[in-house]
């Protein structure tokens, strides 16, 4: 480790600290997603929620397209399709 020293500083947060060698660790940070959109470029995050919404990733990327990224947003559209999918089944006559 080494340490830093800056010139003539009189502020207590500028006094000499410790300096990793391994900054790049702090560059390469991995910042948490975001609750309330759905990214579908990332595999783990369009698994998750076709998951999390028991659809296919094709029916989710179509909801997606439809109403946008929001969760709220396309958990409703994804209610609404599954309502008229199973009402228009239910509507069907049965053939004998």
């Amino acid at each position: 480790m080494k340490i830093l020293r800056t010139s003539g500083s009189r502020w207590p947060r500028d006094e000499p600290r410790l300096h990793s060698e391994r900054v790049s660790a702090v560059l390469c940070k991995k910042y948490a997603p975001i609750r309330n959109k759905i990214d579908l470029t990332s595999p783990i995050e369009r698994r998750a929620w076709t998951k999390r919404l028991g659809v296919a990733a094709e029916e989710l990327r179509a909801a997606v397209e439809k109403v946008g990224d929001a969760v709220s947003a396309v958990t409703k559209e994804i209610e609404l399709q599954r309502k008229e999918s199973n009402k228009s089944a239910r509507d069907e006559p049965l053939e004998a």
